[in-house]
């Protein structure tokens, strides 16, 4: 199979959940103003997504630093000065806007441990040269980010840190006697100091939380077929989040079985086929930042899934490119422009791709 077959069918995937995404909203907001929000939204990050796959991916090399140390100002802002709504200061007001500071930050930090991999080569190896300046700039983001706190971005990012760090090619046993440490502090500090983590996980073994019944219920209502875009009940009265961390729920009683199968074979087109583009890429630093790219959209598909269905105790985390949120559809889109540029620099001529001079 072809590149070109690979990214059609990423676009396809991608577009496809779009356009889940805005039949959800307008069918559990039932207003139109919602619905051109969102596809607002969604014209924009296309938008911005069409000048990135612009942009030679190479050059990120350069700037992943620059980047890194900008998405951590505004963590630390957001810590000082962000919004706070129930109880987590997530966002930044920049008065036109609101942002998610740490939506970017899952790709920024991914740019930044694939160039820095690149540059380390065989020295990521060793522990002291390189395997703890990646595991600096890994922990160091968690730390910011559990404090706002969100626990399920700070999951995802030591996940995908130290997935990247294996396919790499650490030594296993600095990446066990690192992550075992990592969450069991991480585990520490929300039991300690973060009483929401602490009563999800008393909830979690002793009894199930009111939106996770209430999602169950949804998605056993839905049967084989759903019930029909715009007949759901549980988005009327009973779920909360209904837009956003639990929209798989509604998706799963309006078209049932046949329709979230759908959505798993959708995420899993995205992952694979994402794969093979970067295989025929002739530098590190690009099969490592489609990579992690590919596994960070995969990971946050699986963790919103497995929320919803009461695999997991609850996190807020949306769901990709379905759920309402402007930071997470603009940050997941600029993700594919970077995939598209891959997939076009792959296609032409190989033998003259010439990587820029990383900075020491």
């Amino acid at each position: 199979m072809s590149s070109t077959i690979s990214m059609r069918i990423i676009l396809f995937s991608v577009l496809a959940l779009f356009v889940i995404g805005s039949l959800l909203i307008f069918s559990i907001s039932g207003e139109l103003f919602a619905l051109f929000t969102h596809v607002a939204k969604i014209a924009l990050a296309i938008g911005v997504a069409y000048l990135v796959s612009k942009i030679d991916y190479r050059i990120y090399i350069k700037y992943s630093k620059y980047a890194m140390l900008g998405i951590l100002i505004l963590l630390i802002l957001t810590l000082l000065i962000g919004v706070e709504r129930n109880g987590a200061k997530r966002w930044l007001d920049l008065y036109f806007f609101t942002i998610q500071p740490s939506e970017f930050a899952k790709l920024i930090l991914v740019a930044h441990l694939a160039s820095l991999i690149e540059r380390k080569g065989e020295k990521l190896r060793s522990f002291p040269l390189g395997f703890l300046p990646v595991l600096f700039w890994i922990l160091i983001t968690c730390l910011l980010i559990i404090l706002q706190p969100n626990l399920s971005t700070t999951m995802i990012i030591l996940m995908t840190g130290f997935t990247l760090l294996f396919v790499a090619g650490a030594r296993f046993k600095h990446i066990f006697f690192t992550i075992v440490p990592a969450l069991a502090g991480g585990f520490s500090i929300g039991w300690f100091f973060l009483s929401y983590v602490k009563t999800r996980i008393i909830k979690y073994f002793s009894e199930e939380p009111f939106q996770v019944i209430q999602s169950k219920i949804a998605l056993g209502s839905g049967g084989i077929s759903g019930i029909g875009i715009g007949h759901s009940k549980q988005s009327e009265k009973f779920l909360s989040e209904p837009a956003g961390d639990f929209i798989f729920a509604i998706w799963g009683e309006e078209m049932g079985l046949i329709g979230t199968i759908l959505l798993v074979v959708l995420y899993s087109m995205i992952f694979y086929f994402t794969l093979r583009i970067i295989k025929s890429l002739p530098d590190t630093f690009g099969k490592l930042l489609g990579f992690g790219i590919a596994f960070t959209i995969g990971l946050s598909a699986f963790i919103n899934i497995a929320v919803v269905t009461g695999t997991v105790p609850a996190t807020g985390i949306t769901l990709p490119f379905v759920s309402f949120g402007g930071s997470s559809i603009l940050a997941l889109s600029i993700s594919i422009g970077i995939i598209y540029n891959m997939y076009s620099l792959s296609e032409k001529n190989k033998p003259e791709l010439v990587l820029y001079e990383q900075p020491v």
